[in-house]
């Protein structure tokens, strides 16, 4: 009768520890958020409750089945039917695995092991439950702070295309208005009064519309090149041509405008030079830095065109340099920014929108170069900009 009664307390005591192992693994898995980390405790707590010589994971993921394996610490190849069993790993009736185990040492607590796993099978449901609902709830704090992200970038995206289209609105009502008003008015004035006016008034007011209809002009040419710049619509075609053919063309366009304020430009381009570039895109821009330069430099003054060779770097650096008004540190601060669009007034009261520097910078960056001023208040500018040389199939 002891006996049965020690037998009766052992069987007990092995219980209440065995149980005491269950539940010392609880506090863990309380701050385990991660499956896998959940897993191996599992695989620690039936190695040390069963003694088995493998134990084998089963689940799904991502709709494929996969397995884990964790070997014990007593290997055994008699592994059978009466000293192995599962334990299902379910929450609220769903399945999530099975822990297959197998080759354990003391398989006539089997029928106890089995009753065991029924508790684990609860506490390890519920916290892979919870760790896959946590994985979820990450995954979700991400998707909306990636999607927060796609709209703070696609909202500061339309603010500033809502601030090009309010600017491109400005250079349009006030700047093409201008122009254009004095156009009309001047016109209207020879069509009405024409034989009231002498010869000389007007030779005048035809050199007033001449310049109204220039201004608008070169305007219209800047609002078409960036706006097709602004949609995407500018086609880059880098190809070999003779620099000095190219400005020789341009300063003939301009001869009129330079005659005016009888300014002198000289062309120090080298007649052997060629460029690798845009043709097209380097006229617009040379075009833009002349025209600049014909706008501040005064009567009888002086514009040069030259280049600088950079061998080591493998460019062009060309520069357009004028003894004019010169710039403010202000005002060079500004340059080549939409948001800070720079109209000034030139010598002879020439008018301009500051569209023609974003052109130039824009156009610039196309090729891989880049754009920057020298200038003091009074003595006058020089504009830079370079051009990488490179093959045009490399192009």
């Amino acid at each position: 009768k002891d006996k049965e009664h020690r037998k009766k307390y052992t069987e007990i005591t092995k219980k209440s520890a065995d149980h005491q192992i269950i539940f010392n693994q609880l506090e863990p898995l309380v701050k385990l958020t991660n499956e896998p980390d959940i897993i191996q405790t599992a695989f620690e707590l039936i190695n040390v409750l069963f003694a088995p010589s493998l134990i084998r994971y089963h689940y799904q993921k991502n709709n494929n089945y996969e397995t884990l394996e964790f070997k014990g610490f007593v290997i055994s190849t008699d592994l059978n039917e009466e000293n192995s069993f599962s334990i299902e790993i379910k929450n609220s009736g769903d399945l999530l695995g099975v822990f297959e185990i197998q080759g354990i040492q003391f398989k006539n607590y089997k029928k106890q092991y089995q009753e065991m796993g029924l508790i684990i099978s609860q506490i390890f449901g519920m916290a892979i439950a919870n760790a896959r609902r946590y994985f979820e709830l990450e995954q979700s704090k991400f998707i909306i702070s990636e999607r927060e992200k796609e709209l703070q970038k696609t909202t500061k995206s339309l603010k500033e295309l809502n601030d090009i289209k309010d600017k491109f609105f400005s250079i349009i009502s006030h700047d093409l208005k201008s122009p254009m008003s004095c156009l009309l008015q001047f016109t209207e004035m020879l069509y009405e009064d024409f034989f009231d006016f002498t010869e000389d008034e007007k030779r005048k007011f035809i050199g007033i519309i001449k310049d109204s209809s220039m201004n608008i002009f070169d305007l219209l040419v800047n609002l078409l090149d960036w706006s097709r710049s602004q949609t995407g619509n500018i086609i880059f075609q880098p190809t070999k041509f003779s620099l000095n053919d190219l400005i020789n063309s341009l300063l003939r366009l301009l001869k009129l405008q330079s005659n005016n304020k009888n300014i002198s430009i000289v062309n120090n381009i080298n007649r052997e030079l060629d460029l690798i570039a845009d043709p097209n895109l380097i006229k617009t821009i040379l075009r833009n830095l002349i025209s600049n330069a014909l706008k501040f430099t005064p009567n009888g003054g002086k514009i040069e065109i030259g280049y600088l060779k950079n061998f080591n770097e493998n460019e062009i650096k060309i520069y357009i340099r004028d003894n004019g008004l010169g710039m403010s540190d202000d005002i060079l601060n500004k340059l080549f920014k939409i948001e800070n669009i720079v109209s000034t007034e030139g010598i002879n009261k020439e008018t301009g929108t500051g569209l023609g520097l974003i052109l130039c910078k824009e156009f610039v960056e196309l090729h891989g170069g880049k754009i920057w001023v020298d200038s003091q208040l009074g003595t006058g500018s020089t504009f830079w900009f370079t051009i990488p040389q490179i093959s045009s199939s490399d192009h």
